[in-house]
């Protein structure tokens, strides 16, 4: 399972929420991003995808991180395509791609 940095949250939070899902059986890998990338943002997220079949459509930001988060995305599924897409206007509305397409949850 592929999840953000939480490094913002509290270390009691992060620690809560490892265990939770470690509990579970679910193998963590973070998304790791410049830093910087969430100076001023909380709204954003490479993780807020559509996966279709071996297709992965991913929000994009015109930014560095764009292709950091693609290729760690690509490494965690490995049998799929990466296509970045433009998401500032889903984004000025509170979410992205995964947010309005009704697809249900990878877990």
């Amino acid at each position: 399972m592929i999840i953000n940095d939480f490094f913002i949250e509290s270390a009691s939070w992060r620690t809560k929420f490892k265990r939770a899902l470690t509990r579970r059986g679910l193998e963590i890998t973070k998304l790791n991003l410049n830093k910087d990338f969430w100076e001023g943002r909380d709204w954003a997220a490479y993780l807020n995808f559509v996966k279709i079949g071996s297709l992965i459509i991913m929000p994009a930001y015109g930014l560095k991180n764009d292709e950091i988060a693609a290729e760690q995305i690509s490494r965690a599924f490995g049998d799929c395509e990466i296509e970045l897409v433009n998401a500032h206007s889903l984004i000025k509305h509170g979410g992205a791609l995964h947010c309005v397409c009704g697809e249900k949850p990878l877990v």
